[in-house]
């Protein structure tokens, strides 16, 4: 969508339009922890139609994936109809491997017919039919930008009533096939586990009015705070918050879902398999949970200090923060991964007037490991759980 973009939801009472990267959309409709805690239950929509989408089709559409992204489009074992639609993810890097683009891919035709849905940030849309557009060469497949003809609406519970319409079914925190787990914790104990996203993808001209009847049911409205509260609690990723001009897959743990490890070549591959057979991330992310005795809240962007003895070092950077219903303040950050993971951190947040920062206490919750990477001749270490993937079937 334009910068221009405004949600005919942003006209319903008490709602706060968000800004950055939800512009045009809701941030809350007046009461967010209650929002928060109705999303949390299934009962409440949030309005993500300022986000893009993108069509490929064609017989080569899941080829000319296969060949460019990080996941793996060929010889899988959902590649059935009686698989379909199929939900994952996909990375686009540079040649040193650092994420470009993160596009969730909805693939809802196989064989001659291929058809895959690319679901994107509103700031990414147009990066990824560029790239796809100049790679596609003589490959028979048509890209087009169908963000006019789809608004997306993410809930936490399937919608009945929309069954019959496109819906991306979030796989985190599940290993993929050909994927890994960089988690500090069992996968039964992951913290994404307890939630699930389902992005439904409706007729842009009718989404308001679907939504409205879904309201007149008994569902309610929540805005993106909302969701980012409980995207946050389940470490999940989201491109353009915890990703920078360097960042690796291993450091987000989004191996697990977005990265085929047993696949042919693509760019940025040889750094995706040095560090995950050789070496170690440099930074991971972690959850922070943070004091919230100041009254105000962190931003992203805020520093993260380690003491060390009677000094203070800079060792990371929050990427995502939110205000959640049962834990308080939390936040998303990305830490060098020698940072001990014991230890209490400071959050440490920049005045735009030159005023003295506001400082937070942090305690971390491991996401990922600062032992993962280097699995080839590791005896012991972090392991995938290879069950298949939940909700990837609606």
């Amino acid at each position: 969508m334009t910068d221009t973009y405004t949600s005919p939801l942003l006209a319903t009472s008490g709602a706060i339009a968000a800004t950055g990267a939800d512009t045009g959309v809701a941030e809350h409709y007046g009461q967010p922890l209650l929002e928060q805690r109705a999303l949390a239950n299934g009962t409440a929509l949030v309005d993500a139609s300022n986000r893009g989408v993108i069509e490929l089709a064609g017989e080569q559409a899941l080829h000319m994936l296969h060949i460019l992204a990080s996941q793996a489009f060929e010889n899988t074992s959902w590649l059935r109809e009686d698989q379909l639609p199929y939900s994952t993810e996909a990375l686009f890097f540079d040649i040193q491997g650092r994420i470009e683009m993160a596009p969730k891919v909805l693939v809802t035709a196989v064989g001659t017919q291929q058809r895959v849905l690319l679901l994107t940030e509103a700031e990414e849309t147009s990066a990824v039919v560029d790239w796809l557009t100049k790679m596609r060469f003589m490959m028979q497949v048509e890209i087009t930008d169908v963000t006019e003809q789809y608004a997306t609406v993410i809930t936490c519970a399937a919608v009945a009533d929309w069954a019959d319409n496109p819906c991306w079914i979030d796989p985190w925190p599940n290993v993929a096939e050909g994927g890994y787990s960089y988690a500090a914790v069992a996968e039964a104990e992951h913290p994404g586990q307890d939630m699930v996203f389902f992005h439904y993808l409706l007729p842009r001209e009718e989404f308001a009015a679907l939504v409205r009847e879904q309201l007149d049911t008994g569902r309610t409205l929540a805005g993106t705070s909302s969701l980012e509260a409980l995207r946050i609690a389940a470490g999940r990723p989201r491109f353009g918050f915890e990703t920078d001009d360097r960042t690796i897959a291993h450091e987000l743990d989004w191996i697990r879902t977005a990265v085929h490890l047993e696949k042919g070549c693509y760019k940025g591959q040889e750094t995706v398999a040095r560090v995950h057979n050789l070496g170690r991330p440099p930074r991971r992310l972690v959850l922070l949970h943070i004091d919230g005795s100041q009254h105000t809240l962190v931003g992203s962007g805020a520093e993260i200090i380690q003491a060390v003895g009677e000094k203070e070092r800079v060792v990371g950077t929050v990427t995502s923060a939110g205000l959640h219903h049962e834990m308080g303040q939390i936040a998303l950050g990305l830490i060098r991964r020698n940072v001990d993971p014991a230890a209490e951190l400071i959050v440490s947040e920049v005045q735009a007037d030159g005023a003295e920062p506001t400082r937070y206490a942090a305690a971390q919750e491991l996401l990922v490991s600062p032992e993962a990477g280097q699995v080839v001749g590791r005896p012991e270490g972090v392991k995938a759980d290879r069950s298949a993937p939940r909700g990837m079937l609606r």
